[in-house]
């Protein structure tokens, strides 16, 4: 079993999912935690059984796409574009981690 503290991938990962969180959700910090929790716990679950869906995908379209669908799972919506102006990133970046995540995990519990 990876342990995150032992892996470096899983650090970074974190704390980019920490910051951008408060960033896209700064007028209301307990959706910004609820976030937090959920989209750590599908990237650790997904990097232990499926590592290779990380592969050459940067951390914002990784977090981005997985906070838009996390966004309707929690009926907080964000646009694309909201998410991807807050972390520093295109729409195009966004679309591509969402169309990413649902793709490989069909049965993703999303909206």
């Amino acid at each position: 079993m990876i342990k995150p503290k032992e892996n470096v991938f899983l650090n970074r990962i974190s704390g980019e999912v920490l910051a951008f969180a408060f960033k896209v959700w700064e007028s209301d910090l307990s959706i910004a935690n609820k976030i937090v929790l959920e989209a750590l716990e599908i990237i650790y679950k997904t990097y232990v059984t499926k590592p290779i869906f990380y592969a050459g995908k940067s951390d914002k379209r990784i977090v981005g796409g997985l906070f838009y669908i996390l966004s309707l799972k929690y009926k907080c919506s964000k646009t694309q574009s909201e998410i991807a102006r807050k972390i520093g990133t295109t729409e195009i970046t966004i679309r591509k981690g969402y169309r990413s995540w649902l793709k490989h995990f069909l049965n993703f519990s999303g909206p």
